[in-house]
């Protein structure tokens, strides 16, 4: 039979209710990146990759406008503009859907 270790079940080796223990993008950086996707779909030309997004936001850094471990890291801005793209096709097929059904 399988014996298992006393205590595996104690609070310590709990792996939920952590969620504040991961870093987060604050809602500035958030809302910059934002502006940076949506510019892109306004304009074509104006289309950036997420190392352009990190060389953007460390000029903000640079001039001031937020701190330095405020910038997230390269796949995190990739992870987070695939995210993005997801949620505006998702939004434009329903929209899509309403408009065929009228």
């Amino acid at each position: 039979m399988f014996q298992m270790a006393k205590g595996w079940a104690s609070p310590t080796y709990a792996k939920f209710r952590k969620k504040g223990d991961e870093k987060r993008i604050k809602p500035k950086v958030v809302n910059i990146l934002k502006q940076f996707f949506l510019n892109e779909n306004l304009n074509l030309k104006d289309k950036m990759i997420a190392k352009e997004m990190r060389d953007e936001l460390l000029k903000f850094m640079h001039f001031g406008e937020i701190k330095e471990d405020h910038v997230p890291q390269l796949n995190t801005i990739k992870k987070g503009t695939a995210i993005t793209l997801e949620t505006f096709k998702a939004a434009s097929f329903s929209l899509e859907q309403k408009l065929v059904n009228l």
